[in-house]
């Protein structure tokens, strides 16, 4: 009975494990949206800085 025991125990810890495993690459996937969502937003902001201080001081009229 012990034994029985000890392979069911077995069998949630290998479960539980791999739940962990991937947790965390879930984890480290949403980690890299947010640090790629993050430099989207500074490049932007760059990008309209850029945009302002070239076109913005001479009155024109700036389309895409």
């Amino acid at each position: 009975m012990i034994f029985t025991y000890g392979r069911v125990l077995n069998a949630i810890k290998k479960a539980l494990w791999e739940l962990v495993e991937e947790y965390q690459g879930v984890r480290k996937s949403l980690q890299n949206l947010v640090e790629d969502q993050k430099r989207n937003t500074a490049q932007l902001e760059r990008i309209g800085a850029a945009i302002e201080w070239r076109w913005g001081s001479e009155g024109e009229v700036f389309v895409i």
